[in-house]
């Protein structure tokens, strides 16, 4: 497919036990994991498409990740191949190679340490779902350091209302 390794971060646990059962009808390989511990790492190369599942909060995990990352003096980017033998910290999915990030945050935008990961993690892609058109262009302007926006587009999902859903695609820009 388009995209081997997908992280879900949710907060509400319908959500998650929704994308469990999605991923069982498509015969996705699914791991649930907490606390934003997973049990070994992604592989770049695997051919079966693979999903994380995760109950909790990205921008806090992510704060926790940068933190460890600073205390080990280990570099931003996702290098580490540890995994959960006795001894070896668990990785964070934060460390982990992900390729596309899918955020739908709430009106008020994405907060800070959530758009410091997304800048900061090692995500290629970025699909932003937006509801407020204040907060996305807000976000947009944080990441265009690193992102280039690729396409934009507006959804009507709720009809008859004045709610208009923005859907935008964004790449990590090129470095020199």
């Amino acid at each position: 497919g388009l995209v081997d390794f997908y992280a879900a971060v949710e907060l509400d646990e319908r959500l998650i036990r929704a994308c469990q059962r999605n991923c069982q009808l498509n015969e996705i390989n699914a791991e649930f994991c907490s606390n934003g511990n997973v049990a070994k790492k992604v592989s770049p190369k695997s051919t079966t498409p693979s999903v994380h599942l995760f109950h909790g909060d990205a921008g806090l995990w992510a704060m926790k990740a940068r933190h460890r990352r600073h205390q080990l003096q280990i570099s931003p980017t996702p290098t580490s191949t540890g995994n959960c033998e006795a001894g070896v910290p668990r990785l964070s999915w934060y460390d982990q190679e992900y390729q596309v990030l899918l955020v739908d945050p709430p009106r008020a935008g994405l907060d800070d340490n959530v758009c410091r990961m997304v800048i900061e993690g090692p995500f290629q892609h970025v699909i932003y779902i937006s509801c407020g058109k204040d907060a996305l262009l807000r976000d947009l302007k944080v990441l265009d350091c690193s992102f280039e926006l690729v396409d934009c587009t507006l959804i009507d999902l709720f009809p008859r209302t004045d709610a208009i859903e923005s859907l935008v695609h964004l790449r990590r820009r090129k470095q020199n």
